[in-house]
């Protein structure tokens, strides 16, 4: 059996069930108005551009206040410098551009980073070290 704090039944005696309820639901329940507008703009980077479309996309379905272009703004903004200065010099025309150029420019970064590892490095083995090897 859940108890109720002691301060509520000395303030309001034994509660009913009603506002029981009440009391449960703002203790635990959802949020009375969420500012689904100014989590979108705080939107953290993740890593990742899959994450951060995730989590802009669970974002942005809840706000129906920004016009498509605010969208676009609010989601290029977000991302970090290196990929936001590329996207916003390709100025997209919506949102939906604007998230292919992210994951093509993902792809182009991680494309490049794997060209310019530098080559595997070759040890050279001593004349003792080299006989170890043939035996």
């Amino acid at each position: 059996m859940t108890r109720v704090p002691q301060t509520l039944e000395h303030d309001e005696g034994m509660p009913s069930w009603e506002r029981f309820k009440e009391l449960a639901n703002q203790c635990f329940g959802p949020a009375v108005r969420s500012n689904c507008l100014s989590d979108l703009a705080r939107l953290p980077w993740h890593g990742t551009v899959q994450e951060y479309l995730e989590c802009f996309n669970a974002l942005v379905c809840h706000t129906p206040e920004p016009s498509p272009l605010q969208k676009d703004n609010l989601f290029v903004g977000g991302l970090p410098d290196h990929i936001r200065v590329d996207i916003e010099l390709r100025a997209p025309q919506d949102l939906q551009t604007a998230m292919h150029l992210v994951r093509s420019f993902e792809r182009c970064a991680a494309a490049t980073a794997t060209a310019l590892q530098p080559p595997r490095q070759f040890s050279h083995l001593t004349p003792a070290e080299m006989m170890e090897r043939h035996r």
